[in-house]
């Protein structure tokens, strides 16, 4: 009796390690934030649909929330920038940065910070860097993940500027 019960508590140990043993394996990257990475250029992104534009496919202009400028139409100064950064123009023309240092940390919009007086200097995208926009059928929340610096790069860029990024989207203003 005592080797059969010796032995129904190894097995049960064994069952219990190799099932904690799986579950660990089955999400090798930790949990899941509901954020998806997708890489965005001058030619419009949907994030919505996750669908982006190219010079051979054209996204539905109602589709479009927004797209990747190397100039900055936003500039106080005059001057239009042109290859010196690279920015995103929102459809909407609503955009704000949040000032979360993760993306998994931002969890709602708030309208009332909508930048509606933007410069080149604040509009940049530089990795890390995180923004909420105003979708044309919800709200977006992006972090740059990679994105030409320097002048030189966004002058040579042959890929109409994309950028990388990560993004949660929103048919309403919680993510």
């Amino acid at each position: 009796m005592k080797v059969l019960i010796n032995f129904f508590v190894i097995a049960v140990s064994f069952s219990l390690i190799f099932t904690a043993c799986k579950s660990e394996d089955s999400n090798p990257a930790g949990p899941t934030t509901g954020s998806q990475v997708l890489s965005i250029n001058h030619w419009g992104v949907d994030f919505s649909e996750g669908t982006v534009g190219s010079q051979s496919v054209f996204l539905a202009p109602d589709k479009i929330d927004g797209e990747v400028i190397n100039w900055c139409e936003y500039s106080t100064s005059g001057s239009n920038y042109y290859n010196q950064l690279v920015v995103f123009r929102p459809t909407s023309g609503m955009m704000y940065k949040v000032t979360a240092t993760d993306l998994a940390g931002v969890t709602t919009t708030d309208t009332t910070k909508w930048n509606t007086n933007l410069d080149c200097g604040t509009v940049k995208l530089k990795p890390n860097d995180i923004w909420i926009i105003k979708a044309t059928d919800g709200y977006v929340a992006f972090k740059v993940i990679e994105a030409p610096q320097d002048s030189a790069t966004i002058a040579a860029s042959t890929d109409w500027w994309t950028i990388k990024v990560e993004y949660k989207y929103s048919a309403n203003l919680s993510f």
